[in-house]
């Protein structure tokens, strides 16, 4: 019984000693704050938030009552199979945006766009707006990207929307950056491009890809080089 004491309080010394040198580690990784030359960043301290971008550093902050949320500067693409709202009709059940085609429709869209510098937007949306493994802020913009492309889809039956991707595309663009404006998301966009339709098939049609850039890359892509 003593030894299985012993080795009891040896396992659970190791235990301690373990967690212990993680949480050190753990404080030791937060306690520094890299930006890159890509990056620009907020500074937060417990929840106050500095005014002052960040940007192309290495310095020190308090681990768990600060934290740098940096942020990718210039271009960044996001490729999303945007649902739909076509479903089949249940009696008994109202669909508000069922159009009767009682077919799956997806648009799979690539969209180029920035992150904006702005400090009051970023404020609001600064954990959201980081990268968590993919895209800044990648299930926000898909989210609202996703919302805009089942109010489009919803608004006409299936054939009128394949008849005419670019329309479709345009509409879509329009209620996306409106979205964008209305929750003040931090994001411009660059392009907006529809490239395939998939039905409940999941085999791509014979769309033809339609693309719809913002005012800012149109005019870069004018002026002479």
């Amino acid at each position: 019984m003593e030894a299985a004491g012993a080795a009891f309080r040896r396992v659970r010394k190791h235990k301690i000693a373990a967690g212990a040198v993680a949480a050190l580690g753990v404080a030791a990784y937060g306690s520094f704050a890299y930006v890159g030359p890509d990056q620009f960043a907020l500074r937060e301290t417990l929840g106050s938030i500095d005014p002052t971008l960040m940007k192309s550093t290495i310095g020190l902050q308090v681990p768990f009552a600060q934290f740098t949320h940096r942020y990718r500067v210039g271009t960044q693409r996001i490729n999303f199979p945007a649902g739909s709202t076509r479903f089949p009709t249940i009696p008994g059940l109202p669909l508000t945006a069922d159009t009767g085609d009682q077919n799956l429709l997806i648009a799979n869209m690539a969209l180029n766009y920035q992150v904006v510098p702005d400090v009051q937007k970023l404020t609001y949306w600064r954990w959201e707006m980081r990268d968590w493994g993919a895209p800044d802020g990648y299930w926000v913009i898909t989210g609202f990207l996703n919302d805009s492309t089942n109010a489009v889809l919803g608004r006409q039956p299936m054939a009128a929307t394949l008849s005419d991707p670019s329309s479709f595309t345009r509409d879509v663009y329009k209620d996306f950056l409106l979205r964008l404006k209305q929750n003040n998301v931090p994001v411009y966009v660059e392009s907006l491009e529809l490239q395939s339709f998939t039905t409940s098939r999941f085999v791509p049609t014979k769309t033809r890809s339609y693309r719809v850039i913002g005012p800012k890359a149109a005019a870069a892509a004018a002026a002479p080089q």
